[in-house]
């Protein structure tokens, strides 16, 4: 093998392509024995060489040798490329960087693996980027065997992000403290010849070659990247694949830098200006992140489109104002406004806009587009009726100085106009009364026939009493009683086959009694299936179960970073339970004993009844068999609390797994578990010092204490901390990813309560003005916890109430749902809602605007507002009782007016009178005294 030796050592790379070509599969396997050896004596220094100046020719020669003598794509995959890592996404992290091979090897790399032909290749990029775990390669390599020979990508999404972090090593990231440096690179150019005259390659008629080229700046460096127009298009095309552009990082360098960038390639006509430009605006119309549409905002200014290129998008354009982020709202903005200065907006259009920028909640939205509207109506009098109308939607804002800015440009500019769109614009300003301060409407419409001169407000519209809008609740099902015969699990008949894809497979607990079940009767192909199905989710969450379940008091600190003991030291015990029994099934039954099984649901939301408990006991006491520890352990956590004739029937069985069962529900069983709510906080204190954030930043918080149970199941070789109890500052942080339905309804069926305090941090999180991660998916969870039956405490109406309160949208809807969920079920606790309510907004953890358009929902939901009032008058009075009262508190009394005028309600609110008696004419002021003439305090 000195042929191989000699060049792998110090042959050029065409060399080495041309003497592989010619050997037979016998010199190609010694060829591939030699090359394992080689790379097991010299790995180590050939990285070192690379790590210390980026050396990568004796690299990419192996490389290149491998692929060369491969026989099969796999065994192309022996080597992987120069700077590459070994896990997840973050191999391309490495790969995409240019410095890791010059562009003559990259070529060579792909005339080695094009020369097997074009489906020796789609096979060997389906194994590199075709599967979950992507196999480490250059982008521009893998781009151009795809363009040789007309493939399609495996995973296009994957490609075009690997496409993307190429461009993103461009975006240089500085520390505010380093000083600027000058914008040096050396990139490698791939480009295949026989495909510029529109030859595909199909028939492997095609070569790569590369090149290394001097790059004085970004934007020669971005046109050197391989299929740049192409690619360019995809990332705007792939919901927020745009980010990968600047490496996930929204920085405000790297972005600025890459909107340069995108506008050199531009004027140096690399790239299609109408078309970026189209495609930017179509991104905008995508509900992406926050982030991407930042990003796009910004990089669609780069484009600098002309008002030409505009003209069609202006309705697309309208839409991402009523729609997008800010920042691509304000971008539409900018844009319209730029095509309006040249060529004017059609009237609706222009009117359209101004409603959709008026509703928003931006100030500067606002105010730029009162500008506008304010500058059309001077310059141009042929639009003036337009411009005014559009002005005039202004009066629709909540907020007094803005209403009064719009009046004063509407008096002022109203002059010229003629007779007939005078009348018109008053007859627009009169439809907007009832969301005008009546000191503006009065400035404006002095003449007006139904003018009232006393300042008051128009009277709030009443609730109906009667259902009025049906709102579907997102939990999926109705609260039925316990024992509902339809709600049960069908057991499949014991002759019934079961063969993989069973459409009663879908549910982890089905997988688990069909592979017990299975396994007892002796099929065991079926039964090796299903404990591979079942043990390969499992297999991942492990050791941390493992880790979780033993006591973090008794886990050593590990001496470095272990993601498994982070990730335990945020799992609810309870929830573990669950994971572990299905481990302790899945190594039952590799060990090849029969299994008893106890613990399967008895009901869909996981409930046991005590009669399938007692029956399940009886059968093995009649065996001489038992129930493993964890699979014992969750049938408790999982029957419903039996009665004396049942208590009765379990000390009849006479086991000790019987009499431990016994001595557990004697206690109270999963009753046991019971929370109080409280106050903590007022003092500043070490962030992090303690496993949970309550109170961390020193803010008062509402939150509870879990009781510890009194009676622990003794069982041998079990987790207890589930039943310990704990005090707010010693609950541990779950994190979102643990939201399974198995970890919630399923482990603690009849406690949604003690799940609901476990979990409560992250339902805080959906409204927090700080470390609010993950705080969306704890309250788009919230369904499965008012899924489990059993009373609902503090903790379960405290996550209603924070969801309610949630910073987005969805989580509120998810709140207004678990309200209208609490008071169907005949579980909402109105006198406790209404505490947890006031001491929430005391707190300043419920935000008084969102609580009252959430409670809107719900009163427009049907006949609940006389349920409703008690909870609104308390929140009323909790945040007009604060020295300033919180951001928005005059929605809370706008909804407050509206269900005592539909209810003729006649009570007294405490602070409401000294509220209402101050001078001023503020929102605030004025609901508080139209709330307090319906109350009938005036």
């Amino acid at each position: 093998m000195q042929d191989i030796e000699d060049l792998v050592r110090g042959g050029d790379h065409q060399r080495l392509l041309d003497a592989t070509a010619a050997w037979s599969d016998k010199q190609k396997r010694a060829a591939q024995a030699w090359l394992a050896e080689y790379w097991s004596a010299e790995a180590e220094a050939i990285e070192a060489a690379f790590a210390q100046n980026g050396d990568s020719t004796r690299w990419m020669h192996a490389l290149i040798a491998v692929v060369a003598t491969a026989r099969t794509p796999k065994q192309a995959l022996a080597l992987r490329p120069p700077g590459s890592r070994t896990t997840g996404v973050a191999e391309w992290d490495a790969v995409c960087d240019l410095y890791a091979a010059r562009g003559e090897a990259k070529a060579a790399l792909v005339n080695a693996v094009a020369r097997n032909g074009r489906d020796w290749t789609q096979a060997y990029l389906k194994l590199l980027i075709g599967g979950k775990r992507k196999k480490p390669m250059y982008a521009d390599v893998l781009l151009a065997l795809m363009k040789g020979f007309g493939l399609d990508s495996p995973d296009e999404a994957f490609m075009i992000e690997a496409w993307a972090r190429s461009f993103s090593t461009l975006m240089p990231y500085r520390l505010p403290e380093d000083p600027p440096a000058p914008f040096v690179r050396k990139v490698s150019r791939l480009w295949l010849d026989n495909n510029s005259d529109g030859h595909d390659g199909r028939d492997g008629h095609w070569l790569a070659h590369g090149e290394e080229i001097d790059a004085p700046s970004s934007v020669d460096v971005a046109a050197a990247l391989f299929g740049l127009k192409d690619m360019v298009r995809a990332v705007f095309l792939h919901k927020d694949a745009v980010m990968h552009l600047i490496g996930g990082w929204l920085v405000a360098e790297r972005s600025d830098h890459a909107s340069r960038t995108l506008a050199g390639l531009l004027k140096a006509g690399f790239l299609d200006r109408r078309t970026v430009a189209e495609d930017a605006v179509t991104a905008l119309t995508r509900n992406d992140s926050v982030s991407a549409q930042r990003l796009l905002a910004r990089l669609l200014l780069a484009v600098e489109p002309s008002p030409q290129l505009i003209a069609p998008l202006a309705d697309t354009l309208c839409g991402v104002m009523a729609s997008a982020h800010g920042s691509a709202a304000e971008c539409a903005q900018t844009l319209l406004q730029r095509l309006d200065a040249v060529e004017p907006l059609d009237e609706d259009l222009f009117v359209n806009a101004c409603q959709i920028v008026f509703a928003r909640k931006e100030k500067g939205l606002r105010q730029a587009q009162l500008a506008w509207a304010a500058k059309r109506s001077q310059s141009r009098p042929a639009l003036l009726a337009a411009s005014l109308s559009g002005l005039a939607g202004a009066l629709m804002v909540d907020d007094f100085a803005f209403q009064k800015d719009a009046a004063a440009r509407l008096l002022k500019l109203a002059g010229p106009l003629a007779t007939a769109d005078r009348d018109a614009l008053d007859a627009r300003i009169d439809s907007l009364r009832a969301a005008m301060d009546p000191t503006i409407y009065a400035t404006l419409r002095p003449t007006s026939p139904d003018m009232d001169a006393d300042s008051a407000p128009a009277p709030a519209v009443p609730f109906p009493t009667t259902h009025a809008l049906a709102i579907t609740p997102q939990a999926s099902h109705a609260f039925l009683p316990i024992n509902d015969a339809s709600r049960g699990v069908p057991d499949a008949p014991d002759g019934s086959p079961l063969v993989p894809g069973d459409e009663r497979l879908h549910s982890i607990e089905h997988i688990i009694e069909f592979a017990v079940r299975a396994h007892n009767a002796g099929i065991s192909d079926l039964s090796e299936h299903m404990r591979a199905r079942l043990g390969k989710p499992m297999e991942a969450g492990k050791r941390r179960m493992l880790l979780a379940v033993q006591g973090r008091d008794r886990m050593p600190e590990p001496a470095k970073y272990d993601s498994d003991y982070w990730h335990a030291s945020r799992v609810p015990l309870a929830a573990a339970a669950v994971e572990m029994r299905a481990s302790e099934v899945v190594e039952a039954l590799a060990s090849g004993q029969p299994y008893a099984l106890v613990s399967q649901p008895s009901y869909l939301h996981g409930a046991i009844t005590a009669d399938d408990l007692v029956t399940r006991l009886r059968r093995l006491a009649a065996t001489g068999t038992t129930a493993g520890p964890l699979d014992l352990l969750l049938a408790l956590m999982r029957t419903q609390q039996p009665d004396a004739a049942r208590l009765d029937a379990l000390r009849a069985v006479g086991t000790a797994q019987a009499s431990s069962a016994l001595s557990f529900f004697e206690a109270g069983g999963m009753e046991q578990l019971q929370t109080q709510w409280q106050c903590v906080g007022g003092e500043p204190v070490t962030r992090y010092s303690r496993p949970s954030h309550w109170a961390a930043t020193g803010e008062r918080e509402v939150c509870v204490t879990l009781r510890p149970m009194q009676q622990l199941p003794d069982i041998d070789g079990t987790p207890t901390r589930w039943g310990e109890g704990f005090a707010p500052e010693a609950v541990q942080d779950v994190w979102y990813w643990d939201l399974l339905e198995r970890n919630i309804v399923q482990a603690m069926p009849n406690n949604p309560e003690a799940m609901a305090a476990m979990h409560l941090w992250g339902f805080r999180k959906a409204g927090a003005d700080f470390e609010s991660d993950g705080g969306k998916a704890f309250a788009c969870s919230l369904p499965l916890f008012l899924a489990a039956h059993g009373p609902a405490g503090p903790a379960l109406h405290l996550a209603v109430l924070f969801c309610m309160s949630a910073n987005h949208i969805e989580g509120r809807l998810v709140g207004s749902d678990g309200l209208l969920e609490l008071i169907h079920q005949g579980r909402y606790d109105s006198a406790l809602a209404c505490e947890l309510a006031a001491a929430a907004i005391d707190c300043g953890t419920l935000k008084a605007g969102r609580l009252a358009a959430s409670l809107a929902q719900v009163a427009c939901a049907g006949p609940q507002a006389p349920v409703l009032w008690p909870l609104i008058s308390a929140s009323v009075h909790a945040a007009l009782a604060k020295a300033v009262p919180p951001t928005n508190t005059h929605d809370l009394l706008a909804l407050a007016s509206r269900v005592a005028g539909s209810l003729g309600i006649r009570e007294t609110i405490a602070p409401l009178e000294a509220v209402a008696a101050r001078k001023g004419s503020t929102k605030l002021l004025l609901e508080a005294r139209r709330l307090q003439q319906l109350l009938g305090m005036a």
